[in-house]
């Protein structure tokens, strides 16, 4: 590998790591994703399930990161330098938006997730217990 491409994956696995260490609903995603393995083993779902798993958590871990890219963009465009440069204080519309389509975005991988958790595990529950 060139020696570009491993500082390349360094800086994702920065971004990563940093998304884990300041980002608080990153840390409910990941409690949420083990917990959803740990019930994936306990209910032995197949493999084509897991692979259904495994997708959706990812694409919650990865709305959730785009999601907080965008924020922090937003934050150092409109309030970093717009205060330092402009000296305005003023609440710029468009970067709230922007700012709660990403937010969306997060919420519909989230429901995304929990409807095709439902679509595998309930039935897995409704046979688990007792008649």
């Amino acid at each position: 590998m060139q020696k570009k491409n491993v500082v390349g994956f360094k800086y994702a696995i920065n971004g990563i790591i940093y998304a884990f260490k300041t980002e608080y609903k990153f840390k409910i995603h990941i409690f949420i994703a083990v917990a959803v393995i740990a019930a994936a083993i306990f209910f032995k779902t197949s493999y084509f399930e897991n692979l259904t798993l495994i997708l959706v958590i990812s694409l919650v871990f990865l709305a959730e990161m785009i999601n907080s890219a965008i924020e922090k963009t937003v934050d150092l465009i409109c309030i970093d330098i717009l205060k330092k440069e402009l000296n305005k204080n003023e609440y710029n519309i468009k970067a709230g938006l922007a700012k709660d389509i990403a937010a969306g975005a997060v919420l519909v991988s989230a429901i995304n997730s929990v409807v095709i958790g439902l679509v595998i595990f309930f039935p897995k529950i409704l046979e688990w217990l007792p008649r």
